[in-house]
């Protein structure tokens, strides 16, 4: 199976022969990377390696850490998000390292909780943009201020 949500295609034939149709199955499962680590019982060691290839001894003590303090499927769910934001395998320990230091503070244990502060940082956010955004100002007024200097 390849990454980024390639196709893999099966083909299964009984002992009566793959020509027999009626005990040929061919079939595509369209798999991606995600639906790959929401498995159940997908270790973090194998998600991790699923989305960034083979992982050093230091990420794997590192999952395994993170394992214990905060499960297996918080630790799985934070490798996909990892992933998902085209995090490098070279940066993706240090980027989940911060991402359960804040969970850590926040006290998040779960994937739910998690899933809300997510959404509370981007609300934040997004509030934060609209009154950063720069009013335009017409010719008037800024002539008008060049005069009050």
């Amino acid at each position: 199976m390849g990454q980024n949500g390639t196709t893999r295609v099966t083909n299964r034939t009984d002992t009566l022969g793959q020509n027999d149709p009626t005990n040929t199955r061919d079939y595509t499962e369209n798999t991606t990377e995600n639906e790959e680590v929401e498995r159940k019982g997908l270790t973090p060691i194998n998600s991790f390696q699923n989305y960034f290839g083979v992982s050093k001894n230091a990420v794997v003590e590192n999952l395994n850490e993170w394992s214990k303090e905060f499960g297996a499927d918080l630790v799985n769910y934070v490798i996909k998000i990892t992933a998902q934001r085209n995090v490098s395998n070279n940066a993706a320990c240090s980027y989940m390292d911060s991402i359960f230091r804040s969970y850590r503070k926040n006290n998040i244990h779960t994937i739910q909780q998690a899933k809300k502060a997510e959404d509370n940082f981007k609300h934040r956010h997004s509030q934060n943009s609209n009154k950063k955004q720069r009013k335009t100002i017409t010719q008037e007024e800024l002539e008008e201020r060049s005069l009050d200097f």
